[in-house]
């Protein structure tokens, strides 16, 4: 029995109707899949710079260590090198560290922001320090001539500091000594905000989402239309099956 013009015409569009939605689901879907495939690799190169940047800090906080003690009883003697004016400390750049907080994947990483902040904040308050300390040392040319004069050719002798020289020295030794034993700290001290107990929490917080980091579930609703298209598609072919037969 052949089919009439407006019969032929209603059922093709019927056809197209299920085949265009299926469509049009399967393409929404694909671009959701793709956008959340791109957004899980986006992040996963965050966390590794975070782990790169926190590798460079490690170095700093003695974080393969318990880091500096509370105290020393005789600074001088044990970290001589800390009352030299001419010993350096350079710094480190780490912009997502300082950034965390503007990235886009910021609601992913809600469970480590606090603890890559409170790192931030410790490394900005070390080098702020240190800013201080620089200025200081570099202030007083005269100084700091005559004193590395001095330690030059000291040659193990104990050195014959003027007044003003010892307590330029002194003073250099006690910015170390804050430098060393408070901002950077160690695991007994009672600064939590210290470079050493910022860090090891920061690197513990990290390492998690790295190691557990799984792209998110779709609702089960996704999968319903999802269940739904396709059997639109198969119903349209047998549908066409049966038209075929027709003729």
């Amino acid at each position: 029995m052949a089919a009439t013009l407006s019969e032929s015409a209603a059922f093709w569009a019927s056809i197209a109707t299920l085949w265009g939605a299926a469509a049009a689901w399967f393409t929404y879907f694909g671009t959701v899949w793709r956008s959340r495939k791109d957004r899980d690799s986006a992040l996963r190169t965050l966390l590794s710079g975070l782990n790169a940047e926190l590798a460079v800090v490690n170095d700093w906080a003695g974080g393969s260590g318990s880091g500096y003690p509370n105290q020393m009883e005789n600074i001088q003697q044990e970290q001589p090198g800390w009352f030299v004016p001419s010993r350096l400390i350079f710094s480190f750049q780490c912009p997502l560290i300082h950034g965390l907080t503007n990235s886009p994947y910021i609601r992913e990483l809600q469970p480590v922001v606090s603890d890559v902040v409170a790192l931030s904040r410790s490394i900005t308050k070390l080098f702020d320090y240190y800013g201080e300390y620089r200025i200081y040392v570099t202030s007083q040319p005269v100084l700091y001539d005559s004193v590395m004069r001095k330690i030059a050719g000291a040659q193990g002798v104990p050195l014959a500091l003027t007044h003003e020289e010892g307590i330029y020295v002194q003073q250099i030794g006690s910015f170390k000594g804050q430098i060393h034993l408070q901002l950077i700290g160690g695991a007994a001290s009672a600064d939590a905000l210290c470079l050493h107990k910022t860090y090891c929490a920061a690197r513990d917080s990290v390492s998690a989402p790295e190691r557990n980091l799984k792209p998110p579930a779709f609702p089960i609703w996704y999968w319903a239309v999802h269940l739904t298209a396709g059997a639109a598609v198969v119903k349209g072919v047998a549908l066409v099956g049966h038209w075929a037969a027709w003729f």
